[in-house]
C-alpha cells in the first residue's frame, strides 16, 4: 500500500476486466440508483430537481478531492486537470442547480444527451478507466455512473423535455467546452515548444498533439494523426473529435425519443381511433374526423361542411349557472369539480358516481346548462360577499360534511380537510380562513378522490402539469415574470389544441401589490386573436371569457387530467337528458343518443323512428328488453352485430316492430338462454345467434306455420346447442348428431319431423 491518508481506498487490486464482477456490480448499482431516484420523485419525497443536482456535485467533489490528494502524493502532473470527462458533471451540475431559464435548460439538456452518452459509452467499455487502485476505480464508477443516473433522472422528471430539440439545446454547451479545451490544449503545447518544455494540456482528451487512451478517441487519433502530425491533421482530428461526440449524443437523443414514442400512452391519440363502434357512429353521423391541428383525444369534428366545433367547447360554453360553492378562495375545488364532471360526461359515468348526478331536461335539444355534482347549493350562509352571512370555519366544515355525499364540490372539500391540504385555524369560530389550493394540493385531492370515491385505478389515468408559481414569486424583473407566465400559457394552448380541458391557475396584482390567484378551466383557443377562453367558475356570465377580462394577466400553473381509454373505456353517462317525442334520451359527445340502459340510438330525419346501433361498453343487466316504442318514437331496426359479445345477457326480448334480425346480432352471447321473438318477424340473417352455446328456448309468438315461412339463413344458428322453438301451437327441438339438422315439433299430440332451414 502506498502512503496515503485515505488508507484502504489506495490499496492495490487486480485491474477489473470488462464485464467482470466489479463491472456488473457497477451497472447494477447505477440501475438501482436511477430507479430509487425516480421512485422518490414520484412519491414526492424528492420535489426539487435542482437540489438533486447540487447534492450530486457535492458528492462528486468529495471523490474528486480524494483523487487529487492521492495523485499529488505520487507526483502529480497537470496534463488534464481540471477538465476531464468524469469531472464535467461536477461543474455543469452545480451551475445548472443554481440557475434558471434558458441557460439552465441548455445545461440540463447537455447532461441528458452528451454526458449521458459519454457515461453509457464508458459503462459499456470501461477498460480505459479501470486501474489497479481501488480508490481510482471507485472514483471512476461514481463519476461516470453519476452521468448516467442524473441524465436519466432529468428525463424522467421532465426537467429535460424528451424532444429532438433537447439535442439542439445541448449542442452550444458542447461547442463551448470543445472550443475552450481545444484552444487551451493547442496553446499550451505551442508555448511548451517555444520554451523547450514537455508540458502541455490534454483537456477532455481533445488535444491533437497528444496520444489518447479513451476508447474511440485513440482509434480516431491513430487514423488521422498517426505518424504524420501536421497542422492539417491536427485540424482534421479536432473537427472529427467534435463530430464523433456530436453523433454519439445525436444517436442517444434519437434512441430516447424513439423509446418515448414506443411507451407513450394515448395522451395525444385521437379518441376512438381503435373503437370500431365509434368509427361506425362517426361514419353514420357524417363526421369527417379531420380537424387539422385540433385533432386529439375527445375532439370531434362537426358534420362535413359545417362550422367546426368541439364537445369540449360546447360543454364549458354552456355550463353557465351551476358550479360549487366558491367560499373562502375554494376556487381550486370548483375547478376540479368541473374537470371531473366533464370527463364523467364524455368518458365514463363512474368518474362522478350517480349519487352526485344532477341531470336536467329540455325539448328536442341537449341541455348543457346543468352539470352533475356541481349544482349550486343555495344555502344562505354560502354568500361570502354578504357581510351578514359571514360563515365560521366550524359551520363551513359542518355544512361540507352534511353535503359531501350529495354534491361533488363538498365531497372534494371534505377530502381536502381530511388530507390537511388546507390548514385549519386554531379558532374554529373565526370567519377568516383560507381554502386556496395549488397544483400539488389539487393533485393530491384528485388522486384520493379517484381512488376512494370513483374507484378509478392509478393505472387508468395520468396527471400532467407545469408549475411556475415559485419562479414568478422569486423573479426580480417583470421580464422574468412574463417569461414564466408565457411558458404556462403556451403549455395551456398546446393541451387545449389536443382536446383537453386545462385546470389553469392565474393571478393578478391587487390594490395592496400582492398576487391574487384564481383557478379556472381553460378550454378554447382563438388562434387568430391569440386568446384563451375559460370558464371562470364564478357567479354570472363567467363562461367563454378570457382571464384578462377579469384582470388576470399572469398564468402561473396548468394541470391536465388524462384517462387511459384502453383501460377506462367509454360508458354511457346520464348527465344530459333530452326529451324527444315524449321520451327521455341522453345526448352523447359523438352526436349520438342513448337510452337509459346504454343502448345507442340512431334517429330518422323526423325523429319518429329509431334504430338501435349497439351498446356503449357492456350491457348492464342479464335481461335485455327492447320496447316497441320510446314515447312516440318507434324502434324499427337493430343494426348488425348490435349485441355481439355481450357475454352475460341471459334473456333477450325483441319487439314486434322489428321485422329482421340482422347478421351477427347476438353472435357469441355465450350465456344467452332465452330469446323472445314476435310472430311478425320476417327474416333471420346469417350468424344471428352464432356461438350462443347456452341457447335453450326460442319463444316465438306465432304459429308453427309462420315459423316455417320465416326466412332463415342456413347458418343463422350455427354453433348453438340443443334448443327448443316454442310456438303458440307446438314446438320444434333442435337435434344434434346429424349432418342435416332435423327438428321435431308436437302439435295436438301428433309428432312429425320438419327440416329447419
Amino acid at each position: 500500500m502506498r502512503d496515503s491518508s485515505l488508507g484502504v481506498l489506495d490499496a492495490h487490486m487486480n485491474q477489473p476486466a470488462s464485464y467482470g464482477g466489479l463491472h456488473i456490480v457497477w451497472m447494477l448499482f447505477v440501475i438501482a440508483a436511477i430507479i430509487t431516484l425516480c421512485v422518490l420523485y414520484k412519491k414526492e419525497i424528492i420535489k426539487n430537481v435542482n437540489r438533486v443536482l447540487i447534492v450530486t456535485t457535492v458528492v462528486l467533489a468529495v471523490f474528486e478531492l480524494y483523487r487529487q490528494i492521492n495523485v499529488i502524493s505520487v507526483g502529480y502532473t497537470l496534463d488534464n486537470f481540471p477538465l476531464r470527462f468524469n469531472t464535467m458533471l461536477l461543474y455543469i451540475g452545480i451551475v445548472a442547480g443554481m440557475t434558471k431559464g434558458k441557460f439552465h435548460d441548455n445545461l440540463t439538456a447537455f447532461i441528458s444527451t452528451y454526458l449521458l452518452s459519454m457515461g453509457l459509452a464508458i459503462m459499456l467499455h470501461p477498460s480505459s478507466v479501470f486501474t489497479n487502485t481501488i480508490g481510482f476505480n471507485v472514483c471512476a464508477m461514481v463519476s461516470y455512473g453519476a452521468m448516467v443516473v442524473i441524465g436519466a433522472f432529468l428525463l424522467y422528471t421532465n426537467e429535460v423535455k424528451i424532444k429532438f430539440s433537447m439535442f439542439w439545446k445541448a449542442l452550444p454547451i458542447f461547442a463551448m467546452f470543445w472550443l475552450f479545451s481545444t484552444s487551451l490544449n493547442i496553446a499550451s503545447h505551442l508555448v511548451a515548444r517555444r520554451f523547450v518544455s514537455t508540458f502541455g494540456f490534454n483537456f477532455l482528451s481533445s488535444c491533437p498533439m497528444c496520444d489518447n487512451h479513451t476508447p474511440g478517441i485513440d482509434w480516431l487519433h491513430e487514423i488521422i494523426v498517426g505518424s504524420n502530425p501536421s497542422t492539417l491533421t491536427y485540424v482534421l482530428y479536432s473537427l472529427s473529435y467534435a463530430v464523433l461526440f456530436t453523433l454519439l449524443a445525436l444517436a442517444t437523443t434519437l434512441i430516447i425519443v424513439g423509446i418515448k414514442k414506443l411507451l407513450t400512452t394515448d395522451f395525444d391519440a385521437e379518441y376512438g381511433e381503435t373503437d370500431e363502434i365509434a368509427k361506425e357512429i362517426r361514419k353514420a353521423e357524417g363526421l369527417d374526423g379531420k380537424d387539422d391541428e385540433n385533432n386529439g383525444i375527445f375532439k370531434f369534428a362537426e358534420k362535413v361542411n359545417t362550422k367546426k366545433n368541439t364537445y369540449l367547447q360546447t360543454y364549458y360554453k354552456n355550463l353557465v349557472t351551476n358550479f360549487g360553492n366558491n367560499v373562502e378562495n375554494s376556487c381550486g375545488y370548483v375547478a376540479v369539480a368541473m374537470l371531473l364532471s366533464y370527463y364523467d360526461t364524455i368518458l365514463h359515468d363512474k368518474i362522478v358516481p350517480r349519487r352526485f348526478d344532477r341531470p336536467s331536461r329540455s325539448d328536442d335539444a341537449p341541455n348543457f346548462e346543468e352539470s352533475p355534482g356541481i349544482r349550486y347549493f343555495d344555502h344562505p350562509e354560502f354568500h361570502p360577499d354578504d357581510p351578514n352571512n359571514k360563515i365560521t370555519y366550524a359551520r363551513y366544515k359542518q355544512l361540507v360534511n352534511q353535503n359531501k355525499n350529495t354534491y361533488l364540490h363538498e365531497a372534494l372539500v371534505a377530502i381536502g380537510i381530511k388530507l390537511g391540504v388546507n390548514k385549519a385555524p386554531k379558532d374554529k369560530l373565526t370567519t377568516d380562513f383560507d381554502f386556496s389550493t395549488d397544483n400539488d394540493k389539487r393533485e393530491k385531492i384528485i388522486k384520493y378522490y379517484l381512488k376512494h370515491v370513483a374507484r378509478v385505478e392509478k393505472s387508468e389515468y395520468d396527471i400532467h402539469s407545469v408549475d411556475y408559481v415559485d419562479e414568478i414569486l422569486e423573479a426580480k424583473t417583470e421580464a422574468e415574470i412574463l417569461k414564466y407566465s408565457q411558458k404556462a400559457r403556451e403549455y395551456t394552448i398546446k393541451k387545449i389544441k389536443k382536446g383537453y380541458p386545462v385546470l389553469l391557475s392565474v393571478a393578478k396584482l391587487n390594490e395592496n401589490g400582492q398576487y391574487e390567484g384564481h383557478a379556472i378551466i381553460a378550454y378554447d383557443y382563438d388562434k387568430k386573436n391569440d386568446k384563451i377562453y375559460c370558464h371562470m367558475g364564478i357567479a354570472g356570465e363567467s363562461t367563454h371569457a378570457t382571464p384578462e377580462e377579469y384582470g388576470y394577466t399572469l398564468y402561473r400553473s396548468a394541470m391536465v387530467l388524462d384517462f387511459d381509454e384502453n383501460k377506462l373505456s367509454h360508458s354511457h353517462s346520464n348527465n344530459y337528458e333530452v326529451v324527444i317525442n315524449g321520451a327521455i334520451f341522453y345526448y352523447c359527445p359523438d352526436g349520438t343518443y342513448t337510452t337509459c340502459d346504454d343502448l345507442i340510438i340512431e334517429f330518422n330525419k323526423t325523429k319518429d323512428q329509431c334504430a338501435i346501433i349497439g351498446v356503449y361498453g357492456k350491457y348492464y343487466s342479464d335481461e335485455l328488453y327492447i320496447p316497441e316504442r320510446y314515447g312516440f318514437v318507434e324502434v324499427t331496426k337493430i343494426h348488425k352485430y348490435a349485441f355481439a359479445n355481450q357475454r352475460h345477457i341471459r334473456e333477450a326480448s325483441i319487439p314486434s316492430s322489428i321485422k329482421v334480425i340482422e347478421k351477427g346480432t347476438f353472435k357469441n352471447n355465450t350465456k344467452l338462454e332465452v330469446i323472445n321473438i314476435s310472430g311478425r318477424l320476417r327474416r333471420i340473417k346469417k350468424d344471428a345467434f352464432k356461438g350462443c352455446l347456452m341457447l335453450d328456448n326460442i319463444m316465438y309468438r306465432g304459429r308453427t306455420s309462420q315459423w316455417d315461412r320465416l326466412k332463415k339463413h342456413r347458418n343463422w344458428d350455427r354453433g348453438t346447442g340443443r334448443y327448443r322453438v316454442s310456438c303458440i301451437d307446438g314446438f320444434y327441438v333442435k337435434r344434434l348428431g346429424r349432418d342435416l339438422e332435423v327438428n321435431s315439433y308436437r302439435l295436438l299430440g301428433v309428432t312429425r319431423d320438419r327440416d329447419l332451414e
